[in-house]
């Protein structure tokens, strides 16, 4: 519980991963020869554990990533990966649905 008055302190990775993640999204796009307002930009992939209980840090990560990269997320587990993902030769679109 926090004294009256006290604040947070800062979250800097709310900062710096959305930065990061972006740019390594933006060297991906870059290097696989795509261009923004093709509609078919790849999506980041978030793996996370079935019933996952931290989903709101992630979902601020996700909302940053948007918000301020315009970069789309896509949530799966491990399972859902083995059973649903499929490997292509060259930049696809999944069968997933991107969140904003």
């Amino acid at each position: 519980e926090l004294a009256a008055g006290a604040r947070l302190p800062p979250n800097s990775a709310l900062e710096a991963l959305p930065d990061a993640l972006a740019a390594a999204h933006a060297a991906y796009v870059d290097q696989a020869g795509l261009s923004i307002g093709e509609g078919t930009l790849p999506v980041a992939l978030f793996v996370v554990q079935p019933g996952e209980g931290n989903v709101a840090d992630q979902r601020m990560l996700e909302l940053a990533l948007y918000e301020r990269h315009g970069v789309q997320t896509l949530r799966c587990t491990l399972g859902e990966i083995a059973t649903d993902a499929e490997l292509r030769n060259g930049p696809s679109r999944g069968g997933g649905r991107p969140r904003p």
